[in-house]
């Protein structure tokens, strides 16, 4: 009798949890629960964040690390910023650390950031934010110095130009000892190797007249600077960060007229005005500059100078050693085959 009670238990039990199925309802788990377990697990945003001010209008910021035992540890942080006057937040950059320099602010102002959290599964609900004041330049002594050094820096360009290798060209900006000298010579040992000059001359030196030289081995090129201020140049004239350039390019010709062999490379000449970070082309010169290619004369006997005519496609013979040139040119010495 006691055994047939124990089985109409489990009996009535197996239907219960029958019906329970049946109705939908689980057995195991709330759905409260189950919603806790099939939460995405993203992370959440940093407990601490601070700015710290520094040199040359920068500012540190720090924040507290995600614990790498959380299954929603942030793996990345995404930096916003903006001024006090600002409504907007502007995207300053992103790091996979827990600090970030933030650079180039403005000195003495009130900047607010903002950090947000984020990992494979999306980011953070909510920012932590820190409002920090930039140093003012009177208490940056990193300012202070990096302005005294690009003084220092200004002065000596000014006075004796600088030289900046690009790849395969050589830019060369005159300083006020050049101009006094009226001569450039490219022909000197370090500048082996560079087929492609540019001659950057302040923008101030060509308002005046001043006979001046450039030469490169076999090539010698003869200008006043006056010639340089051309109609270009007096419509965009700017007193700061603006030059006349002169572009020397060198390569080897392919097209040679028949009957002909090259004696040298073929030179390219043309100018153009830069300033700031625009660059436009000089169309044509006040007056020509005069262009000469010369030889040793004991291994080319026969070598003639040849100006590139556009219209043709076709080199033609100067019949003389010098050229004028006011706009874009090219020329060679050809010597006939022999």
């Amino acid at each position: 009798m006691a055994a047939w009670n124990r089985g109409r238990k489990v009996i009535y039990v197996f239907l219960f949890v029958l019906l329970l199925s049946i109705l939908g309802v689980n057995t195991v788990y709330s759905s409260a629960e189950a919603d806790e377990e099939l939460e995405v697990p993203i992370p959440t945003r940093p407990m601490i964040l601070e700015g710290i001010p520094g040199y040359e209008s920068t500012v540190l910021l720090i924040w507290s690390k995600s614990s790498d035992d959380l299954l929603n540890k942030a793996t990345r942080y995404e930096i916003y910023g903006r001024t006090n006057k600002e409504n907007m937040y502007t995207f300053v950059g992103d790091t996979t650390e827990w600090e970030f320099l933030v650079k180039g602010l403005s000195p003495n102002t009130e900047y607010f950031f903002m950090v947000r959290a984020l990992n494979e599964y999306g980011a953070a609900i909510n920012y932590t934010t820190v409002r920090v004041k930039t140093l003012a330049k009177s208490g940056d002594k990193g300012a202070k110095e990096k302005e005294s050094r690009m003084k220092k820096e200004m002065e000596k360009m000014e006075q004796e130009g600088k030289e900046e290798f690009n790849c395969d060209r050589l830019v060369k900006v005159l300083g006020l000892k050049n101009i006094r000298m009226n001569f450039v010579d490219l022909s000197t040992s370090k500048y082996d190797g560079y087929d492609k000059f540019t001659i950057s001359i302040p923008v101030e030196y060509v308002k005046s007249s001043r006979d001046f030289k450039i030469k490169d081995g076999i090539l010698t090129l003869m200008l006043n600077l006056k010639d340089l201020y051309t109609e270009e140049v007096s419509k965009n004239y700017k007193n700061k960060d603006a030059y006349v350039n002169i572009h020397i390019e060198m390569e080897r010709e392919n097209n040679i007229p028949r009957g002909k062999i090259a004696a040298s490379k073929s030179y390219s000449i043309y100018f153009t005005y830069s300033y700031g970070k625009d660059e436009t082309g000089i169309n044509k010169l006040a007056s020509p500059a005069r262009f000469n290619l010369k030889l040793d004369e004991s291994a080319h006997k026969n070598a003639d100078l040849y100006m590139f005519n556009p219209q043709r496609g076709q080199y033609e013979k100067t019949g003389t050693d010098w050229a004028d040139v006011d706009t874009l040119s090219r020329f060679i010495l050809l010597s006939d085959i022999r």
